[in-house]
């Protein structure tokens, strides 16, 4: 499998989407560092904070993972390449587990480019200083990495069976974009209060209320076994992981931030997904 390993490296290190990917998520970066950078000139009062948007990159790498998952696996299709290696003699679950690796190690690269061009401009002084301790934020990343090698692994189980970079490219994409739709609807529901505060009627001048605040229940606010079900579908997306990392970062909690609940989702749908796209590509006709 190290054979196999190197060949798709290899081969990761000369595709084009992969440095489109690379560029793009750097450059990403880039403009939001600079757009908040001309921000903090204009107004005094505004301030540069890098932790604010270091872990962004991270909220839709689901969508760059779909499109770079499907470009590469059905390029190896396409060319005839998963093709060669069986004929060569290789186990398909050997070819499955080059293809997981060679897409995480894309994704992790990826990620960090991000990252990179959030601490270059902290460096070349862009940005304020950071407020988290840079060793929680460290810590944090080795965190991030099995979420984004779930998302890898979830893709991949998608890709290998399918076959076709078309329809790769469609499903990944669409399931991307509805992951992030779904983990956006269930924080909404999640972080909202039980009650909410009626209109009240104010003086004259506006400062006052007239009567006192009257509350009703808050109709997007869910209790009970729905709450349950909602979390444990939040928890195990891997955006929802994603998403709460990125606010303990943005709220300076990275201190009080145990990781553990989301390294174990993520751990354990790489190995559900990882042992379903297994099942599923061992039993496909590969002509």
């Amino acid at each position: 499998m190290i054979k196999l390993l190197r060949a798709d490296l290899a081969r990761l290190f000369k595709d084009k989407i992969f440095y489109i990917a690379l560029i793009f998520n750097f450059g990403f970066a880039a403009f939001i560092v600079m757009t908040r950078y001309f921000d903090s000139l204009e107004y005094q009062h505004y301030i540069n904070i890098p932790d604010d948007f270091l872990f962004v990159g991270t909220e839709y790498i689901g969508i760059v993972i779909a499109i770079l998952s499907a470009s590469f696996i059905g390029t190896d299709y396409s060319s005839g390449v998963i093709r060669n290696k069986l004929t060569s003699g290789h186990r398909r679950i050997s070819i499955y587990f080059s293809e997981l690796f060679t897409g995480i190690i894309a994704a992790i690269i990826i990620y960090l480019a991000f990252m990179a061009a959030v601490c270059l401009a902290a460096a070349l002084g862009f940005t304020a200083s950071f407020r988290n301790d840079i060793k929680d934020i460290v810590k944090t990343i080795f965190i991030v990495i099995p979420s984004i090698a779930a998302f890898t692994a979830f893709f991949t189980a998608i890709d290998l069976p399918i076959a076709s970079r078309t329809a790769s490219l469609i499903v990944g994409v669409c399931l991307a974009l509805g992951m992030i739709i779904s983990v956006s609807a269930l924080k909404f529901h999640l972080s909202a209060d039980e009650y909410r505060q009626l209109p009240v009627e104010v003086t004259e001048y506006g400062n006052e209320p007239k009567t006192e605040p009257q509350y009703e229940k808050n109709p997007a606010y869910v209790d009970g076994a729905k709450r349950k079900v909602f979390q444990a579908i939040y928890d195990i997306l891997p955006n929802g992981q994603l998403v709460d990392i990125n606010e303990a970062v943005i709220y300076y909690k990275l201190d009080k931030f145990n990781g553990k609940k989301q390294m174990l989702f993520a751990f354990s749908e790489i190995v559900v997904f990882t042992a379903l796209g297994i099942l599923v590509f061992l039993k496909r006709d590969i002509k």
